[in-house]
Formats: structure tokens, C-alpha cells, sequence
């Protein structure tokens, strides 16, 4: 967005007054696309929030100032007051981020990194694209390699007639994505044959020589319980005879 001759152009960057030579730059506001950082969350959701900061800036070309400005006004809670304690000390983009890593992206123990990714599995009603890109970064933070990869999503999904699939499949080496399509193909070759199964017991049910033989089956077993067989008006049958 820009201001000519005391008019806003929406088409953005930077214009020249015609009357007065001057040059007004409007920086537009992108900073809704950076989520607000309460310092509860953990080491790499930290380290995506600064980098995030560091993309935008970046490809919008943002002045380090500005940048500086965007990330203050995205701290809350705590993490505000971890800024109010050092505002002194930080004076510059680069020096908030020094510190903002040292405090919030520092290097998690391997123990805890292998823990967090063993422990990620598929949630309930979770799509698989999102189970897959979660436990592969987990699993790239510990440095497994793609066979290693594989097994742990593998492990983690919560179908397990899908996981005992593809354990059986080879993959591309380094191609997390032919992992993941052939994940999704079993899937659903898996979901259409539970339909398809359905389908068929549904059809079963409901179909006319279903419902026709239902009063049958009732006289009959009502006949059971009496000793008689009401179809032929017998009498009763005498077992002792």
C-alpha cells in the first residue's frame, strides 16, 4: 500500500509526491501470519515460531526494526515478561533472536528428543497426512535414517491391518514421499473394502426373502416355547412316547 498526493495506493512498495519530492514507504501488515508465543510451548514449535518470523521478514522484505517490532507484539504471557527483562539488552533483530534461542530453542537432551518421538502416535479421528509430516520431523530430529524413519511411522499408525501392509512393501531410500503415498493407496483400498463389506451385510438384511422368512422364524420359535407346531395345528409332542 502506498500515499500519493495524499491518496493510499493499494498496490504497495514505495512512491515519490509529485509536489514535494518525498518518498513514503507503507510496510503492509503481515503479521497475522505469525502466531502469538506464550513460552510454554516446546523446543520445536519455538524454533518454527522465530524461523517463521525470519521467512516473512525475509520475503517481504521487511526492515530489521519492523521485524524486531512483529515479534514483540507476538509475545504474551510469559514469554512477554522473558522480553521485559532484558528489553535493555536487546536492541537489534539479530540480538532478540540470539537470545530468544537460547532461551526457548535450546538443544533438548537426546533422551527426551527419541522419548517425544517414540511416543507420537496417530490419534484418534487424526488424518494420516498429519500423523505422517508430524512423526517424520520427530524422526529426523533424532537423525534416524529412512528405513529407521519408516518403521517408527509405521509403527505409530493406528491402523494395524495397514501397518502389517506396508511393513511387507520396499521404498524408495530418502523418499519419505513414496512412503507416504503408498500409506494414503492402502488406506484407501482399505477404507473401500470395509465399505463394500457393508454394503453387502446391509443388503442382506434388508432384502425381501430376509424380511419374508422374520415372521417364520418368530411362529417357529414361539412354537418351541409351547410344544407345539402351530404351521400343521399339531398336538403337542409327548416326548416320553
Amino acid at each position: 500500500m502506498k500515499r500519493t498526493d495524499g491518496r493510499v495506493n493499494p498496490t504497495g512498495g514505495a512512491d515519490t509526491d509529485s509536489d514535494h519530492g518525498n518518498t513514503i514507504t507503507v510496510i503492509p501488515d503481515l503479521s497475522e501470519n505469525i502466531s502469538d508465543f506464550d513460552g510454554s510451548e516446546d523446543a520445536p514449535s519455538a524454533r518454527e515460531w522465530i524461523e517463521n518470523i525470519r521467512r516473512t521478514s525475509i520475503l517481504h522484505g521487511w526492515p530489521a526494526a519492523y521485524t524486531l517490532e512483529t515479534a514483540k507484539a507476538r509475545l504474551v504471557g510469559a514469554a512477554r515478561d522473558w522480553y521485559r527483562s532484558r528489553s535493555s539488552q536487546i536492541t537489534s533483530r539479530e540480538e532478540f533472536e540470539v537470545r530468544f534461542r537460547r532461551t526457548f530453542v535450546s538443544q533438548t537432551r537426546v533422551a527426551e528428543r527419541w522419548r517425544r518421538m517414540q511416543e507420537r502416535v496417530q490419534q484418534r479421528n487424526e488424518s494420516t497426512t498429519a500423523y505422517f509430516h508430524s512423526k517424520v520431523r520427530l524422526c529426523h530430529e533424532v537423525n534416524l535414517d529412512f528405513n529407521d524413519t519408516r518403521e517408527q511411522v509405521l509403527t505409530g499408525l493406528g491402523s494395524r491391518e495397514l501397518c502389517t501392509m506396508l511393513l511387507g512393501r520396499t521404498h524408495d531410500d530418502d523418499d519419505d514421499d513414496d512412503l507416504l503415498h503408498d500409506i494414503l493407496e492402502f488406506e484407501r483400498i482399505e477404507r473401500e473394502r470395509r465399505e463394500i463389506s457393508g454394503s453387502r451385510t446391509r443388503s442382506l438384511v434388508s432384502s425381501p426373502c430376509s424380511e419374508r422368512s422374520l415372521p417364520m422364524m418368530r411362529e417357529l420359535a414361539g412354537d418351541e416355547n409351547h410344544g407345539t407346531d402351530g404351521r400343521l395345528g399339531l398336538p403337542p409332542v409327548n416326548p416320553t412316547r
